[in-house]
């Protein structure tokens, strides 16, 4: 009885070290967005390519981002990932990000074919890379300050999902890539 206690022991711990083994995921390799299974809320301001959808705007989905890269090309070590965009204009974004804590500076796309500088804060959430992401947009009106909530992790099915919504208003951003390698 003893010897079968202890190897179901073993085999629970076995389990339960598999588990936290695979928490983190691997990002790495080259994404396409795949534009039918993404979506955009809140608003109803534009659709994954910016293009607008009635109500003024067309800029991604009326959180100020701009469009949803078409192709990602992602390098990720065990305390960065880096994410090259490749946007519809053919421009490209370099986006980093510290997974162990601390804050980044990016430039980031937000509206058709504007850039503002941004502030990333990033952690791992179990298989996820939680990002919190502040900017301050200035209008007519002074100066706001945008705080989003990025959330990147992987379908059951391989899929890779980034998941971004902003504070204070509903609806977001929710985009789906497919790796091509």
């Amino acid at each position: 009885m003893k010897a079968h206690g202890i190897l179901a022991l073993v085999g629970a711990l076995t389990i339960v070290g598999n588990a936290r083994a695979q928490v983190r995921p691997d990002f790495s390799g080259h994404w396409k967005l795949d534009q039918q299974a993404s979506n955009v809320s809140g608003g109803g301001r534009g659709d994954p390519n910016g293009q607008a959808t009635g109500g003024g705007g067309g800029a991604g989905g009326g959180i100020g981002l701009g469009p949803a890269a078409l192709e990602l090309i992602i390098q990720q070590s065990d305390t960065a990932l880096v994410v090259q965009e490749i946007l519809a204009s053919g421009d490209t974004a370099p986006i980093q990000y510290r997974l162990k804590g601390g804050r980044v500076r990016n430039m980031i796309t937000v509206g058709r074919g504007r850039i503002s500088e941004a502030q990333y804060s990033s952690r791992w959430d179990k298989s996820r890379i939680s990002t919190s992401i502040d900017r301050n947009m200035t209008s007519a009106r002074g100066n706001t300050r945008l705080q989003y909530r990025e959330l990147r992790y992987l379908a059951d099915d391989g899929a890779m999902i980034v998941d971004i919504t902003m504070q204070g208003r509903p609806g977001g951003r929710k985009s789906i890539y497919r790796k091509t390698s």
